[in-house]
């Protein structure tokens, strides 16, 4: 049986009220996942890619935001590759469900895809295909249905 994390329902709980980008919520969320992240970081990765997945698409960005904020930690430069090697396998289908998103919330995922490539945070093969999802985007819910005509 897995270890539990003991900062895990604070960190579900900061997460189920995060609406938007947030500065004092990000925060919370960082300093919950850097807690112990040598023994827990698995735990936040799971969740994280998982809410990223579920939640409305107005609330998909600012998941994505924290992805990049445990991805591209400078404070702990070992920390943050720890993060960024384990999200490396998700993070092409984390930018797809954050593409789920409201034409005006694209911007953030450009600032984050951006800041990956400058910081070398992902292969670039990995943010290439981050890229076509990107040039490919059609707004909002790819299964949404069209409106009927009037």
């Amino acid at each position: 049986m897995p270890k539990g994390w003991p900062a895990q329902p604070r960190f579900l709980e900061v997460l189920k009220t995060l609406r938007s980008a947030s500065k004092v919520k990000l925060d919370e969320l960082e300093s919950l996942a850097l807690a112990d992240a040598r023994q827990y970081y698995k735990h936040a990765v799971a969740i994280l890619v998982k809410q990223l997945q579920v939640k409305r698409p107005r609330q998909r960005v600012p998941i994505l935001y924290a992805i990049n904020t445990l991805a591209t930690h400078a404070r702990d430069a070992e920390v943050g590759k720890i993060y960024a090697g384990r999200f490396a396998p998700e993070i092409v289908a984390c930018v797809a469900a954050a593409l789920k998103c409201p034409p005006e919330h694209v911007r953030g995922v450009r600032a984050v895809l951006r800041r990956w490539r400058r910081r070398g945070t992902f292969d670039p093969s990995v943010l290439r295909e981050c890229d076509a999802l990107l040039a490919a985007y059609a707004g909002g819910e790819a299964s949404a249905p069209a409106a009927a005509p009037a």
